[in-house]
C-alpha cells in the first residue's frame, strides 16, 4: 500500500515538474535576449527615460536646458509622428542627449502582428536617422504593450528592448502633480534604476528638484546606455 502511494506521489510530483517547466519556459525569452528592466547594480547609475510620441514639443526646449545646468543625461525615446513634425527639436536633442525608437504611432504592440512591429520600428528608425543620421538601438514599446514577438522583432533589428524599472514610473502623462511626480521618481531609488517621464508642464517644473536628489544620494544621472553597458 505504502508502495503504492509512493508511486502516486511521485507521479502526480512528476506531472507537476512538467507543468511548472512549461509555465516557466512560457514566461522566459528562450533563444532572444528579455527585456531590460534595470541597469547595472553595482554602480551608482540611474536613468531617466523620456518618451515623446505626443504634442510635449512645447517644454521639450526647458527640460533640456534643465538636464543641461545638472550636467544629467537622458535617454528621448521619440515616436515617429512627433519627430515628423519636429525635425529641428530632434536635431538639437541627439546633438546633447542619447534617442532610443518609441514606435511610429504609439501603437499596441502586445497585439500587433509581426509586420506592424517591425514597420513601427524600422520606419522611425529610417526617420530619425534621415534627420540625425543617429543608428538607435534601444527601443521602449509604447505604453509597455510588448510580448516575445514584440521583442524577438526588437531584437532582429538590432535593438535592445527597454522597460522602467518597476515602481520607477512618474505617471506624469496622466497626474500633474509636481510633488507626486517628485515621490514617484525618487522613492526607494537604487543603483540601476530607469526612471520613466514624459515631457510634461508639471514635469518641466519638477525635474530640477528631481535631479538635485539623485545628485545628493550619490547618483550619476546616465544615459540608459551606460546604465544596462556592464550588465
Amino acid at each position: 500500500m505504502h508502495k503504492f502511494a509512493n508511486v502516486i506521489i511521485c507521479g502526480a510530483l512528476a506531472v507537476l515538474s512538467v507543468l511548472v517547466f512549461t509555465l516557466n519556459l512560457d514566461k522566459t525569452y528562450v533563444g532572444i535576449t528579455a527585456p531590460l528592466y534595470n541597469g547595472n547594480p553595482n554602480k551608482n547609475y540611474v536613468s531617466i527615460m523620456i518618451n515623446v510620441y505626443d504634442d510635449f514639443d512645447e517644454v521639450l526646449p526647458n527640460i533640456i536646458s534643465t538636464l543641461k545646468n545638472a550636467k544629467a543625461s537622458a535617454t528621448f525615446f521619440v515616436g515617429g509622428v512627433w519627430v515628423m513634425k519636429n525635425h529641428a527639436l530632434l536635431q538639437q536633442m541627439s546633438r546633447e542627449f542619447e534617442i532610443g525608437n518609441h514606435g511610429y504611432t504609439h501603437a499596441d504592440l502586445n497585439i500587433a502582428d509581426e509586420n506592424k512591429i517591425r514597420s513601427e520600428i524600422l520606419n522611425t528608425h529610417a526617420l530619425v536617422k534621415s534627420i540625425t543620421g543617429v543608428e538607435m538601438t534601444l527601443f521602449a514599446p509604447p505604453s509597455m504593450a510588448y510580448n516575445k514577438t514584440t521583442v524577438k522583432v526588437a531584437e532582429s533589428l538590432n535593438y535592445k528592448t527597454i522597460l522602467r524599472t518597476q515602481g520607477k514610473d512618474t505617471i506624469d502623462w496622466r497626474d500633474q502633480d509636481e510633488q507626486l511626480i517628485f515621490q514617484r521618481a525618487t522613492k526607494d531609488i537604487k543603483n540601476g534604476d530607469l526612471i520613466l517621464m514624459h515631457p510634461t508642464k508639471a514635469t518641466a517644473a519638477v525635474l530640477a528638484r528631481i535631479l538635485s536628489y539623485y545628485l545628493e544620494k550619490g547618483f550619476q544621472i546616465v544615459s540608459v546606455s551606460k546604465n544596462i553597458g556592464d550588465i
